[in-house]
């Protein structure tokens, strides 16, 4: 598996970026990292989830190349050495778990004909082939956030603020939290390692069925494009990453969120998300498959 080109984009929706997309010559990755609940800065950085995202990505950028380790191997070595450094700031107090840092990944790292890859949280990993677009994701946390969105539209069709909407929803909020790293609940990354074993994850072998030439990985601000804007399809997104690179597609978000800025005709948590994506496209090789 060779690659022809790689793209990727990570523009912050606020002060500061708590998403991250990067590469390497065999592996490429999204975070998007999210505060506690009870949003205290207790590392050295302007927030807790931007600390955690850095240094994951830190990590990885160490480590993913370790063929002797599956991806949750390595995501689960990871998260044992951040929870080490997040203690070096917390000492011997106690930070509960809805108060932690946690985040969502989509990752994926090819070698020789297989392609491997391990999603946890509410990022995507889009593969395109000759005939369709596989879209990878945990649609056990798509369901849930599909529900805070069904409760956001509810108050906007009544007229209440977006500001009102959110504090009016603090319970319902809280209670989605809660759900986290729960059997009945979603899984995400923190520090929690028996989560890491909940993610989506799987090999895929470069054959006449899997004969993948584009990917992309999303983090939600990203493919918000597409599920909650529905300002283009999949098959559109992969066709401007190709032609026009993702930074066209960032700037179409902004704009999108900025012709809503009273949040009124789209429904969302924020005015302004993260946006991280990484697009890669592979030499053709072998046949294309027979229709």
């Amino acid at each position: 598996m060779r690659i022809k080109k790689v793209d990727k984009i990570s523009v912050p929706g606020g002060a500061y970026n708590e998403s991250i997309a990067n590469t390497v010559s065999n592996a490429a990755w999204v975070i998007d990292g999210t505060n506690g609940l009870d949003f205290q800065v207790v590392t050295s950085s302007e927030s807790d989830a931007k600390w955690y995202v850095q240094m994951l990505d830190k990590y990885l950028l160490e480590n993913i190349s370790n063929l002797s380790l599956c991806l949750a191997e390595i995501v689960l070595q990871a998260i044992t050495f951040l929870e080490e450094k997040y203690k070096e700031f917390t000492g011997e107090n106690i930070i509960k778990e809805v108060n932690q840092p946690t985040a969502s990944i989509a990752l994926v790292r090819w070698h020789k004909d297989e392609l491997e890859y391990y999603i946890m949280g509410d990022c995507q990993i889009w593969l395109k082939d000759y005939r369709n677009i596989k879209v990878i994701a945990d649609y056990k946390v798509a369901g849930l956030n599909k529900k805070v969105i069904t409760v956001i539209k509810d108050y906007i069709n009544q007229g209440v603020s977006h500001e009102e909407t959110i504090n009016n929803m603090q319970d319902f909020l809280i209670e989605h939290r809660n759900k986290c790293n729960k059997i009945n609940g979603y899984w995400g990354l923190n520090f929690n390692k028996i989560a890491v074993y909940h993610g989506i994850s799987g090999r895929l072998k470069y054959t006449k069925e899997h004969n993948f030439l584009e990917i992309l990985l999303a983090t939600s601000g990203f493919y918000a494009i597409v599920e909650i804007f529905k300002k283009m399809l999949e098959a559109e997104v992969f066709a401007c990453a190709k032609s026009k690179g993702l930074s066209g597609i960032g700037e179409f978000i902004r704009n999108t969120e900025k012709e809503d800025n009273d949040i009124r005709k789209y429904a969302r948590l924020r005015k302004s998300e993260d946006v991280s994506a990484v697009y890669i496209d592979f030499e053709k090789s072998g046949s294309k498959p027979k229709e």
